[in-house]
């Protein structure tokens, strides 16, 4: 991509990218063209995850689309380091997604929307939001499991808004004691 220094959007959404095992965005892929990328979106392609490797090279990036990703499976620490100017993350409908380490998302202070809706996350912790930020986060759809760390997803709607938050439930750890059986609203924590 270096031959296009100026390009500021990329779809790669539906491609064979990532379909032969090992095979995917060379790291260093984005040297030199990168620069002025604000929109990358690689929704229904076959990576495993984002490589910091290649995703360094954007520093401009505002918005990742990683929608219906069936290999994707986590979001690893340290990703998002060299891409300060992210305000969206899309994995919707990602169904391997198992794992996000949410302290990734501290080095991203210009934050606004996070969309995990549909995917197959069981936990979210927390993370330290700046002192601006202010974050709407949709979670419905996942296999979460109820416990007192979801509930600072309710706790200051100020700077955390949890969309369809009446939709968004969490069930029992399995073996637990708890006073519930079925699955609970997120509104319900205590």
């Amino acid at each position: 991509f270096a031959c296009l220094p100026a390009l500021r959007f990329l779809n790669l959404s539906g491609t064979a990218l990532g379909r032969d095992l090992g095979a995917g965005i060379a790291d260093g892929a984005f040297a030199g063209a990168g620069g002025a990328l604000e929109v990358l979106d690689l929704s229904g392609t076959f990576l495993e995850r984002v490589q910091s490797g290649w995703i360094r090279d954007l520093p401009k990036l505002t918005s990742l689309h990683l929608r219906k990703m069936p290999r994707l499976r986590t979001l690893e620490a340290a990703i998002f380091k060299m891409t300060p100017n992210l305000q969206q993350l899309d994995c919707q409908d990602s169904s391997a997604l198992t794992s996000v380490h949410t302290q990734l998302f501290q080095d991203t202070p210009r934050l606004q929307v996070l969309l995990f809706q549909n995917c197959n996350l069981s936990s979210f912790p927390p993370w330290s939001l700046h002192s601006s930020q202010v974050l709407s986060i949709s979670l419905f759809g996942n296999p979460l499991i109820c416990s007192c760390e979801l509930s600072w997803l309710l706790r200051d709607a100020k700077k955390t808004v949890l969309s369809r938050a009446a939709d968004t439930v969490c069930v029992p750890a399995s073996g637990s004691q708890d006073l519930f059986s079925a699955p609970l609203s997120l509104s319900q924590l205590p």
